[in-house]
């Protein structure tokens, strides 16, 4: 009996043996090919209609918008076209800096619309107010996409406005495209 379990446990060691000794063949393969990252650009193209009226026209590098003559009661506009030229989305934001002639800001309020009509304001804003000094949004701009937006400037025409004859004012208009 001993000489049969013995016989029965070499026989089950030699099974594991072949069982082990084919089960550690095998085939195998690999393939490799090299990875090229390119990243994308953020790049505006802004197009100016100075009084909303004749064709968007490039302003250039450092573009100068004159509001001349102003008084009380006067509204005054410009129309902004903005392309994102560039490989990513943009979320376009106007914002204000660089402010000067503060008592002749506070005389006057700005209102942004959506498009270049006549119609009702996306709000109004004061430059030399924190409203608009982090930016109003303008909308997100994928690719190849344009927005169109008119800024309306009105001189307040609420009580006496002697004190602001002849004053100067002044601000940089920021138009910031920053990806999502």
């Amino acid at each position: 009996m001993i000489k049969r379990l013995s016989l029965s446990v070499m026989l089950l060691a030699m099974a594991a043996f072949a069982m082990t000794g084919a089960a550690t063949a095998f085939w195998t393969t690999s393939e490799s090919g090299a990875v090229s990252i390119t990243s994308g650009n953020a790049d505006l193209d802004v197009a100016v209609a100075v009084n909303c009226s004749g064709p968007y026209e490039d302003p250039g590098e450092n573009p100068q918008l004159a509001w001349n003559n102003i008084y009380p009661g006067l509204t005054t506009s410009d129309c902004f076209q903005v392309t994102n030229l560039g490989d990513a989305p943009l979320d376009v934001t106007l914002r204000f800096a660089n402010t000067s002639g503060n008592s002749l800001l506070s005389a006057l309020e700005f209102k942004y619309r959506s498009n270049t009509s006549n119609g009702s304001a996306d709000g109004g804003f004061r430059p030399n107010g924190n409203t608009w000094s982090n930016g109003k949004p303008v909308g997100t701009l994928q690719p190849g996409d344009s927005t169109t937006f008119r800024v309306n400037a009105q001189f307040n025409s609420d009580g006496n406005q002697n004190s602001l004859q002849n004053r100067n004012a002044g601000f940089t208009a920021v138009i910031d495209g920053v990806t999502p």
